[in-house]
């Protein structure tokens, strides 16, 4: 038989001063970390022993395997959408963030993009990490949000994305849904190809 060839060490994590948030908005996307190792999540894996997540005293986030511990923005959130006048809810993912310590608690604070409060029509629990939004029926438009996690040892990383109401969702940035991705990626007919 013929011999199996090795696979490659993932590279080595870099010294970076920055990670660019997967939801920036308008040049906002950069969140500062300075002396926070560049994390390389195409080569990291999480444990193989099923999926962990950090302390649920805390908002649970995923936990990856590295020497150094660091908490950082994983995957964001993506861009938000509902209807006017429509009450709607949406959950912040567990893969909105990383950390490396899965007895860490992570505790997460939501505000508007410049730091001012959320208007009182958007209520965020910590806990659970669950937005309940109930837009009055005049407004519509967009809110810029910032998502802060932080952990016990003062680590601290936001995470930027845009609510919109009354708008089209193809007009959000964010990350496709997968209905969205499943439309996509079918295969269309030939009918439509030929016109």
């Amino acid at each position: 038989p013929a011999p199996v060839p090795s696979l490659p060490l993932p590279p080595p994590v870099q010294p970076f001063d920055s990670v660019i948030a997967p939801a920036g908005i308008g040049g906002m996307g950069v969140v500062t970390l300075t002396g926070t190792p560049r994390l390389d999540f195409a080569s990291l894996q999480t444990f193989n022993y099923g999926d962990l997540y950090t302390s649920r005293s805390g908002f649970p986030v995923v936990v990856f395997q590295l020497d150094q511990p660091s908490l950082t923005v994983y995957r964001g959130v993506a861009d938000q959408y509902a209807d006017a006048a429509t009450p709607t809810s949406f959950n912040v993912p567990y893969d909105a963030f990383a950390h490396t310590d899965p007895n860490e608690q992570v505790l997460l604070q939501a505000s508007l993009a410049d730091g001012r409060p959320l208007p009182a029509w958007v209520v965020f629990d910590a806990q659970s990490g669950r937005f309940d939004v109930r837009p009055p029926a005049t407004f519509r438009g967009e809110l810029q949000l910032k998502l802060t996690a932080r952990d016990s040892k003062g680590r601290e990383v936001q995470a930027l994305f845009r609510f919109s109401v009354g708008e089209k969702r193809e007009q959000s940035a964010g990350r496709p849904g997968l209905t969205d991705q499943l439309r996509q990626a079918a295969p269309r007919p030939a009918a439509a190809r030929a016109g």
